[in-house]
């Protein structure tokens, strides 16, 4: 083992022994059901893992809090576009869509979220914009519970569109000048309309509403069926492609 990691695993365990000692018993099973609760997530897929192998044209960067995927052959894009994976799903599995997005030409970094939920890093988008200061227009979107931390997000900080996949608002965007465009499968078993209905509030009046026929909430990623979920009637393949191609007619330039 290099001493490296060896000395990563010996400051893991003290703080976890640390952790025990500080917590009473009450405090301790109520981190060790976190613990359970965040540890069940859903994985990517063979699909997405293929998709994470730069080919093809796309080059895909890998940093220690996102993913890159490129299309070096465009040269300099000035459009960028940053995502955040849906809750308790591997931010990887959305590395199919991020292509996608990529082939078209466009700058597209996934986020890596604490333990796969977007709602403990709401800002994550701050550091890739920063670090990508040759790109003058970003647009950020995220899927479930990752579009609710990206409208949240988008509210506080600068952006040229934001897309929501099976996702709604709940921070007050309405007064924002930026172009918005929410869409959702016709077979979609897990987001909650009456939530999706009464936020639409949230949104500017010239909010954009887009109903992918055949699609579901699980197929904008790469992870299987997700749990509560309707089986989709159209291919992964063709939901994502719809996707992409319907955000960036309305908010690409």
């Amino acid at each position: 083992m290099a001493k490296k990691e060896r000395k990563k695993r010996s400051k893991t365990f003290k703080i976890l022994v640390g952790l025990i000692i500080a917590l009473g018993v009450f405090e301790l099973v109520a981190f060790g059901a976190l613990a359970v609760y965040v540890s069940d997530y859903e994985h990517a897929d063979a699909d997405a893992e293929a998709a994470m192998q730069s080919g093809h044209g796309v080059q895909v960067t890998r940093t220690d809090d996102w993913v890159e995927f490129t299309l070096p052959a465009r040269g300099q894009v000035d459009t960028g576009i940053v995502f955040y994976p849906g809750g308790k799903v591997e931010y990887t599995a959305y590395a199919p869509l991020m292509r996608e997005f990529a082939k078209k030409g466009y700058f597209c970094a996934v986020v890596k979220m604490p333990f796969n939920l977007a709602v403990l890093d709401a800002n994550a988008a701050k550091d890739v914009k920063e670090a990508h200061p040759e790109i003058t227009r970003w647009i950020i979107g995220g899927h479930s519970l990752g579009g609710v931390m990206a409208a949240k997000y988008a509210a506080i900080s600068e952006f040229d569109g934001l897309f929501l996949l099976a996702a709604y608002a709940n921070t007050d965007l309405s007064d924002k000048d930026i172009p918005v465009v929410s869409i959702y499968g016709d077979q979609d078993g897990v987001l909650n309309m009456e939530e999706y209905e009464a936020s639409k509030n949230n949104l500017p009046v010239d909010m954009i509403e887009y109903v992918i026929q055949g699609g579901n909430h699980s197929q904008f990623g790469s992870y299987g069926l997700q749990e509560g979920d309707q089986k989709a009637s159209i291919s992964a393949e063709d939901q994502r492609a719809e996707a992409v191609q319907f955000v960036l007619k309305k908010l690409a330039q």
